[in-house]
């Protein structure tokens, strides 16, 4: 913690610290302990032979892809937001005449055939 360093250097020096270096000193603890997060989506068609096939078309429209089994990992620029990168892999899709569907559980997609035989319980 910043007050336990400041303390610290208080006890050592004798002397409070001054504006400047208490400054500094919050400045230095801001840069420890961050954490970088990046918008990304795994997409994954129906038929896994499409998904393959889609990969050109979302590295065309400038996203960041890398293959993870019949899925990708789609990601955009630094800076983007989770919702530009939704709406622009959407786009992409829709424009390559997908019909893109935003699943929200992380459970893999399943052939409609499949789909009964997914337990669901927990």
């Amino acid at each position: 913690r910043v007050q336990d360093v400041e303390t610290f250097l208080e006890k050592q020096s004798g002397t409070a610290l001054d504006s400047a270096a208490r400054d500094q000193l919050h400045r230095w603890a801001e840069t420890l302990g961050r954490v970088w997060l990046a918008p990304a989506m795994i997409v994954q068609a129906e038929q896994d032979e499409e998904t393959s096939a889609l990969r050109s078309t979302l590295v065309q429209a400038g996203l960041k892809v890398t293959p993870i089994g019949a899925t990708f990992l789609v990601e955009g620029d630094i800076g983007m937001s989770a919702i530009w990168l939704e709406n622009k892999v959407a786009a992409t899709l829709r424009d390559a005449g997908k019909s893109p569907q935003l699943q929200i559980s992380p459970q893999a997609l399943a052939s409609d055939e499949d789909a009964g035989n997914i337990d669901r319980s927990g």
